[in-house]
């Protein structure tokens, strides 16, 4: 290729701008103009703009358009390996410098579930403040398929989210695995005791959140090869509204105990693990692509894996028998 050929971006320093790399590379895994401004939270025209500057860098197209956005050129195919490498650089030497500060700084952006607000995003916001003062957290409250989408769009440094299987996604680690239970009003029948068969919900009136979510996930599956039948009538997006129904009627709940760790300590609720089989979700901790890692989202994320698993600890205290599952 010459002049434009893969080593032309190391080969022009001076014409070269990180954020028209940027642009490109956002470009490139978004498919179009309009996606990569809206990932990055600027104008069509802005990301348009850097492309054309580093086209004029490089002496050629990089993307041609197509009828849905555009698509890599032969140049821009050759190019998009090595300008992954510079950002990542980039990321690295940023990670370096705030490293040789007194204290890691920046904004960092935590996906939380909605269990979190019963205890670890106070506990998470309180331990930055007082060890990484400089450190800004920006979090949110997010669904499985909300957090894995904004951790690969580079929207999101750290989340929190479930699985159905053990094996850790990519950038992820596994903090603890917990059968699902079964929640209902003290001296409920089906919550009296520590642990409930799958089979004693069958014609039970239950509610749950809407769909689609990690639990009716794993109970769909589960449930057809019983030939179980739960009496969904209801569904409700808050986790508070639904402990509260569940808690002035006969309706069960099916849920993660994380949530529930208030309503067990004051016996408001009771909680009986579902058995025979158990329903296992495994939660896990991950960061988002390489070159977003900042000194500032490691700190940040060990204190929210620490939490985690400290709140899962207390969790399963509170719950009757055995622990539900060990962390790790």
């Amino acid at each position: 290729m010459g002049r434009t050929g893969v080593n032309l971006l190391l080969n022009a320093p001076a014409e070269l701008k990180i954020i028209d790399v940027v642009a490109f590379v956002a470009t490139a895994d978004t498919g179009s103009f309009s996606q990569a401004a809206l990932l990055h939270g600027c104008s069509q025209s802005m990301i348009s703009r850097r492309v054309q500057e580093l086209e004029a860098a490089a002496g050629g197209r990089l993307f041609g358009r197509t009828g849905r956005g555009v698509r890599l050129t032969e140049l821009g195919g050759a190019l998009l390996p090595q300008a992954r490498a510079l950002l990542g650089q980039a990321g690295q030497f940023l990670e370096q410098a705030t490293s040789t500060q007194d204290q890691p700084s920046g904004t960092v952006h935590v996906a939380l579930p909605r269990w979190s607000a019963d205890g670890p995003v106070a506990a998470l916001v309180n331990q930055i403040a007082r060890r990484y003062p400089k450190i800004r957290l920006v979090i949110h409250e997010t669904y499985t398929r909300d957090t894995v989408d904004g951790l690969a769009a580079g929207r999101l440094d750290i989340g929190i989210f479930n699985g159905t299987s053990p094996a850790e996604p990519p950038n992820a680690q596994r903090l603890f695995a917990s059968d699902l239970v079964l929640l209902g009003r003290r001296g409920a029948p089906l919550v009296a005791g520590p642990t409930v068969p799958l089979a004693a919900l069958d014609g039970a009136r239950v509610v749950t959140p809407p769909t689609p979510n990690q639990i009716e996930a794993i109970l769909s599956t589960v449930l057809k090869d019983r030939g179980i039948q739960l009496r969904i009538d209801l569904e409700i997006n808050s986790g508070a509204m639904l402990r509260e129904v569940v808690r002035h009627s006969d309706r069960y709940g099916i849920a993660l105990v994380h949530g529930i760790k208030g309503d067990l300590a004051h016996h408001d609720l009771a909680a009986a693990r579902i058995v025979e089989p158990s329903l296992t979700l495994h939660t896990f901790c991950a960061t988002g692509p390489k070159h977003r890692i900042s000194h500032a989202s490691r700190a940040v994320e060990k204190c929210v894996v620490a939490i985690m698993r400290a709140h899962h600890a207390s969790v399963m205290r509170l719950m009757p028998g055995p622990a539900v599952h060990s962390p790790g």
